[in-house]
């Protein structure tokens, strides 16, 4: 069943942990000002973890109330372990530079945590909708890919989730990291799923509509990063589950 977009009502809950909101970017002065406007309106901070922007990503970041972050280099792997590392909130919410997530979905991801039902929590593309996972002929591959890995891991580890490889999602900093994350690409969101499950952490999906990039073209080149897709998952399910250190 899915949510209605900001229904979310977290009045009562209380105490609030911290959030911060932590947005990976190269080169996305087009989408950047106007994500971190309607980012903080959900929350009180932002920040930019920059990869090295040649454009006025940067300025216009800090135009818009975010604090920016110099990733030591590239990679989205990179980006979110240094977010993470840096400890800026209880909880961290993740989502794409370019556009394609919603920042008013952010209060939907935070109830099952706020709530004390999950630890991590990623945004659902089967639910919620997908322009970049839509029936179109460009897309069949990556679709495919993503929904075989994903039926891979619910059968290894007995789960129910539609959706572990969206980079949109909300995570409890302590268990993030606690899970010793090693990715330096785009592996790393199913890398931090699979990881949570293994340690007995609680994932759970809340829909989410996701639209395509509004500029530019994806940097995810299917052909080149599917090897590791595949081999990563293979590693990580074949590893034995672990209890989680709380």
């Amino acid at each position: 069943m899915s949510r209605r977009r900001g229904a979310t009502d977290l009045a009562g809950v209380d105490p609030r942990p911290s959030v911060a909101v932590a947005i990976p970017t190269l080169d996305e002065a087009a989408t950047i000002g106007d994500l971190v406007s309607r980012c903080l309106r959900h929350v009180a901070a932002v920040y930019v973890v920059d990869g090295g922007s040649r454009d006025e990503t940067v300025a216009l970041a800090q135009a818009a109330g975010a604090r920016v972050i110099h990733c030591r280099s590239r990679g989205l792997g990179r980006a979110i372990r240094q977010a993470i590392d840096s400890d800026l909130a209880e909880i961290l919410v993740i989502l794409d530079g370019d556009g394609s997530h919603h920042p008013e979905d952010i209060p939907d991801l935070l109830a099952p945590l706020l709530l004390g039902e999950a630890d991590l929590v990623i945004a659902d593309r089967v639910a919620g909708g997908s322009e970049e996972l839509d029936g179109d002929w460009g897309h069949v591959p990556r679709a495919g890919g993503t929904w075989l890995l994903q039926a891979l891991m619910n059968w290894r580890l007995g789960t129910r989730l539609n959706d572990i490889q969206n980079g949109f999602r909300a995570i409890r900093n302590p268990v993030a990291r606690d899970l010793d994350l090693r990715e330096d690409g785009f592996c790393i969101c199913q890398e931090m799923a699979v990881r949570c499950l293994l340690r007995g952490y609680r994932v759970v999906n809340v829909p989410s509509y996701e639209t395509r990039r509004r500029h530019g073209r994806s940097r995810l080149h299917l052909w080149a990063v599917w090897p590791r897709f595949v081999w990563t998952m293979a590693r990580w399910l074949l590893a034995r589950p672990g209890g989680a250190r709380r």
